[in-house]
């Protein structure tokens, strides 16, 4: 299917257009995404930053005493999450070497799962070794939800056991959170 003239249009799936470029000197016609999946993959990978990070950092700021044991507790916590995730459930069964890549790329998920969504979508420079329905979709729910959690923390700790510091940060993660799984389900829509 080619999209002309920045018409938007979907295939006979559904799924979205992509653009080939129409040049003669190029003899290998590559496919490209359009500018409505590329706003959509901005937006997942701004707001999946933001929901990975943001409740991250406030559990560590709102307990002060021992915001060294939460900081590393948290961190070894997530690190032994990403590794066997990306072990057993992102990476494709076709990698050899499943420990080898789970440990030389189990750091990017803690901060992100923007690399992973990337090598779903057969980007060349990358390795296509994920599986996206089964693999980075039940990897970032359970993501989304353990932010959500660390979220909630601060909201009762915020309420209950101190004054309110993160109100506006606490406010925003609930957005994000919204927006992403907006977002996310139409990617799971959109791409096979």
């Amino acid at each position: 299917m080619e999209v002309r003239n920045g018409g938007i249009g979907k295939d006979k799936h559904g799924h979205l257009p992509l653009i080939r470029e129409n040049s003669d000197n190029c003899k290998n016609h590559t496919p490209r995404y359009g500018w409505v999946f590329c706003l959509i993959l901005y937006a997942f990978i701004i707001s999946d930053l933001y929901i990975r990070v943001t409740p991250f950092l406030v559990v560590i700021l709102l307990f002060e005493r021992v915001s060294w044991i939460v900081f590393l507790s948290l961190c070894v916590a997530l690190s032994v999450f990403e590794c066997l995730m990306l072990r057993f459930v992102l990476l494709k069964d076709t990698v050899k070497h499943k420990w080898k890549d789970a440990l030389k790329y189990f750091s990017i998920g803690i901060i992100s799962s923007s690399y992973y969504l990337l090598c779903c979508i057969g980007l060349k420079w990358l390795p296509q070794n994920i599986r996206f329905r089964k693999g980075l979709a039940i990897e970032h729910t359970i993501r989304a939800l353990l932010s959500f959690a660390l979220t909630l923390l601060s909201v009762f700790v915020q309420t209950f056991i101190s004054s309110w510091q993160f109100e506006q940060a606490t406010i925003l993660v609930f957005l994000m959170l919204t927006l992403n799984l907006i977002v996310f389900l139409i990617m799971l829509c959109r791409l096979k």
